[in-house]
């Protein structure tokens, strides 16, 4: 084997890799709004700013630029989860609606096949295959690999 994932392979990480991405969906779009609050709450950057330097002045002499680091810190980590959460939500909004209640019930909320199958009243084997066939669209849309004809 010279390390090269056949096609079926690749398939099969990307809908391992989306399934996770969904599982933590709700709590990236909760971090986005925990990491918004966080990087506009100046004062609460300059109560730790004043805290340091209360606390150590001679040891650290720059705190504002430690602010500022960790600020640029919070900003980065704030678009990297926004961008993901994004490319989740474009990819999923790209199914019909019963794979759609199929994929986000049984993977964002987490809810089992049984539960899935009562909200779509579809029968738990027709649930399986419709949120299977909406997980597949989802991780080739987000990792760009092609649409089995």
């Amino acid at each position: 084997m010279n390390g090269i994932l056949s096609p079926n392979e690749r398939l099969g990480k990307a809908v391992q890799i989306t399934k996770q991405w969904l599982r933590e969906l709700l709590q990236l779009q909760q971090a986005i709004y925990s990491l918004q609050e966080l990087y506009d709450n100046t004062d609460g950057l300059r109560a730790v700013q004043y805290q340091a330097v209360a606390s150590t002045s001679t040891d650290n002499p720059d705190i504002s630029a430690k602010v500022a680091i960790e600020r640029a810190e919070i900003a980065e980590r704030l678009k990297i989860t926004k961008i993901r959460v994004k490319i989740v939500n474009e990819a999923l909004s790209q199914l019909a609606e019963t794979e759609y209640q199929a994929v986000y019930n049984r993977y964002v909320v987490g809810l089992s096949w049984l539960k899935v199958a009562d909200r779509l009243y579809f029968s738990e084997r027709w649930a399986k295959k419709l949120a299977e066939r909406g997980l597949d669209k989802t991780a080739r849309a987000i990792f760009g690999l092609p649409v089995d004809d």
